[in-house]
């Protein structure tokens, strides 16, 4: 479940709005990358799963809502107690940035990070006391865990309906057919 998680917020979705189905046909192959692929056999579209098992239609839209979904929402339920735990970590005074010494902990236990890794944004001298500003917390928090930024996996569970029940077939099927036809 995670590499599909991260997966997914690695990607950008690309504008849906009717003009040209195969980019979203794409997007969509590509999303389900980490469980399923989808190639041609016999001239029809053939769907695998990660460990090889060839899935009719009616074993993908099964497999998808009654197997994948069910394990996906347990897993973004346990991964958002774990991103809510992730923010009290690294901002223990709310709305205050905690020092390095603060999160060295939760940094080493979420990222295996073991310095600091903000950028310095600025240096300021004023008499004998300097001032270092480095960038706040939560830009590395966006940066190593882009799903616990996104309010209870919003943009996931948005398009869940188009993964789990194959409603984009069509166009992937024409986008496989296209791909392969120039590779």
């Amino acid at each position: 479940m995670e590499a599909f998680v991260d997966n997914f917020y690695q990607l950008t979705e690309p504008s849906n709005d009717g003009c040209c189905p195969l980019v979203y046909a794409k997007y969509i192959i590509d999303v389900l990358a980490p469980i399923v692929v989808f190639n041609i056999k016999n001239e029809q579209l053939v769907i695998h799963t990660s460990n090889g098992t060839e899935l009719t239609e009616s074993m993908y839209l099964y497999h998808m809502q009654c197997r994948f979904y069910p394990q996906l929402m347990d897993y973004l339920k346990e991964r958002g107690e774990t991103c809510k735990q992730m923010v009290k970590d690294f901002y223990p005074k709310k709305h205050t940035e905690a020092s390095y010494e603060e999160v060295a902990i939760p940094l080493q236990r979420y990222f295996g990070i073991s310095e600091d890794p903000r950028e310095l944004i600025s240096v300021d001298n004023r008499g004998s006391s300097v001032t270092y500003t480095r960038e706040p917390w939560i830009k590395i928090l966006v940066t190593q865990s882009r799903g616990c930024i996104d309010d209870n996996f919003t943009s996931l569970q948005k398009i869940l309906r188009r993964l789990t029940t194959l409603s984009d077939k069509h166009s992937i099927d024409s986008y496989v057919r296209g791909f392969l036809g120039f590779n």
